[in-house]
């Protein structure tokens, strides 16, 4: 797993110098925090979704500006999804968390600087590797016990992936500098658990912060 997490990494940096070389192109890195609004949807038996919870989104996010307005957008990010079931007719409740390793690859679409603003659309994909799965239960059914942190990695896929649909604004302070707010909705389409009667997907809405250099 860490071979393939370092080996995709190592592919966007690759691929930034390449691009960092062409001169028709601007490469544009920033650093990027981001709290979500995280939920889950399932088919497991007995199971629904019992609401959303907040998890957070950090790392680093490189714009490749083939010309003014058009831009690839990609970078190397860790996210924090959650997500809450409860038993239909139990009275016992599970909380997920997953951490991923999520590289975002997106064609990215920009107004022309309006006064120190320029607007924005984004539309993409999120591939990811999960790094960490716990779960708790919380529980007052005598034949549930509640648990605590309990590690499943062995039984979730390493890989995933969501489409991404984001409308955002940059504020230029002054050069290259500039500030990012960004609304980004992120539709998670492949199951994470690896058994195949059940299902479990997550979903997340991010307000991405950030500023580029």
């Amino acid at each position: 797993m860490k071979k393939l997490i370092t080996t995709s990494a190592l592919m966007v940096l690759i691929l930034s110098g390449s691009w960092a070389q062409a001169p028709s192109q601007t490469l544009h890195f920033g650093l990027k925090l981001a709290p979500i609004l995280s939920w889950s949807d399932t088919n497991i038996e007995g199971q629904e979704d019992d609401g959303s919870s907040i998890g957070f989104i950090y790392g680093l996010m490189t714009d490749f500006r083939f010309t003014e307005n058009y831009a690839f957008s990609t970078g190397i990010e860790l996210s924090q999804r959650k997500g809450k079931t409860k038993h239909n007719t139990l009275d016992y409740s599970t909380k997920f968390d997953f951490q991923y390793i999520d590289l975002p690859v997106a064609l990215k679409l920009s107004t022309n600087e309006i006064g120190y603003m320029k607007y924005f659309g984004k539309f993409g994909f999120i591939p990811g590797f999960n790094v960490k799965a716990t779960y708790d239960i919380d529980s007052n059914e005598p034949a549930v016990p509640s648990v605590k942190d309990k590690k499943f990695s062995s039984e979730v896929n390493i890989f995933n992936v969501g489409l991404i649909i984001g409308v955002g604004a940059e504020y230029n302070i002054s050069g290259k500098t500039s500030l990012m707010v960004e609304l980004l909705y992120n539709n998670g389409f492949i199951d994470i658990l690896k058994e195949n009667n059940t299902q479990l997907k997550t979903d997340y809405i991010a307000l991405n912060l950030g500023v580029y250099f």
